[in-house]
């Protein structure tokens, strides 16, 4: 999303953003030796309270990171207090900072909708803060709470409309038109530098989309979109998705662990979009060198079940190499988010 954003060496020492008093002042400043950059909040300028949009959420967004001021102690008498200090939080950015003008142009168009006399443009602006509101706590709750942090993250893609709503199937539909054509090839193409991801990966991917054709055409809107390999694949991905967080909440299945793991590098290597691995399991204390695939211990729950429910539970295990990791979803989700801020007037 660097598109979004300017350059850390951009950021002045004092510079700010003022919401002209329809949420206070922020402050923000860098230390030139350590990249470190602090923000404050000066509620003098007004109350961060008068806001419909979360600042904080905003903020997050552009920087990536969760971000959560904790309000001062303040003095005073009757409907008036001053604050003992600023509210301030620190990050460290290394290359992106933030667009204070997009910024303040994004609040204050949110702010509007949701002041709005007219019902539909009121909705939109809150619905849009809450998503904001949504995306903060997950990237507060991530690393250490990943799997409550990978539920809020589908929870934006799953609050996308879309009129054929039919479940599973058209879940991937809310997203797709939605992602950049740029975005899903430069995924795609990152996946097919690993040999191991094309003759697997894909040709899961492949196959899944060929044996339900018929199911993902009464349920998409246009077909022929998908007609590219790079679409079938971002399918049969969300599909994935939408399959485990269903286990996730209906049976208690708990989401792989390979999900919360970043790839240290620049960012953009495949394996910071899928994982590698065919399986995961838990040790068995009694028998050294042995495990139990976490597949199994949710498939002893349906034993009894007999016919297509359990041949359709053994193709779902298929899709677990599909399943897309925390920093993937994290950049699907401010694709969304950012598509819909661009659209705002």
């Amino acid at each position: 999303m660097g598109s979004y954003l300017t350059n850390i060496n951009e950021i002045g020492e004092n510079q700010y953003i003022d919401l002209k008093g329809k949420a206070g002042l922020i402050k923000i400043q860098k230390n030139e030796d350590t990249k470190e950059v602090i923000i404050y909040t000066d509620e003098q300028f007004g109350s961060v309270g008068q806001s419909h949009c979360d600042v904080m959420a905003l903020l997050s967004l552009f920087f990536n990171k969760g971000i959560e001021l904790t309000r001062v102690l303040t003095f005073g008498n009757g409907s008036d207090y001053y604050p003992q200090e600023l509210n301030k939080y620190s990050i460290k950015i290394s290359k992106e900072g933030y667009d204070d003008k997009l910024f303040e142009k994004y609040f204050i168009r949110i702010n509007n909708l949701c002041s709005s006399s007219n019902t539909n443009k009121n909705r939109k602006g809150k619905n849009l803060a809450n998503l904001l509101s949504i995306y903060k706590n997950a990237l507060l709750l991530y690393p250490k709470f990943s799997e409550e942090s990978y539920l809020d993250l589908i929870k934006i893609l799953d609050a996308q409309r879309h009129k054929k709503d039919s479940g599973v199937w058209s879940f991937p539909e809310k997203v797709i038109p939605i992602l950049s054509k740029k975005f899903v090839r430069s995924f795609y193409k990152e996946i097919r530098k690993i040999e191991y991801f094309r003759t697997c990966h894909i040709d899961i991917a492949n196959k899944f989309f060929s044996k339900n054709y018929i199911k993902i055409k009464n349920a998409v809107k246009n077909i022929s979109v998908y007609s590219a390999e790079e679409y079938k694949f971002m399918y049969a991905v969300l599909f994935s998705l939408y399959e485990y967080r269903s286990k996730n909440i209906h049976d208690g299945f708990m989401f792989p662990s390979k999900i919360k793991g970043i790839y240290k590098g620049n960012g953009n290597e495949p394996l910071n979009y899928l994982d590698g691995s065919f399986g995961e399991g838990y040790m068995i204390e009694s028998e050294p060198f042995k495990s139990v695939d976490i597949h199994k211990c949710l498939n002893m729950r349906y034993e009894n079940i007999k016919g297509r429910n359990r041949k359709n539970f053994r193709d779902y295990k298929k899709l677990y190499l599909l399943l897309p990791k925390w920093n993937f979803l994290n950049l699907i989700t401010r694709e969304v988010i950012f598509y819909h801020l661009k659209r705002l007037k």
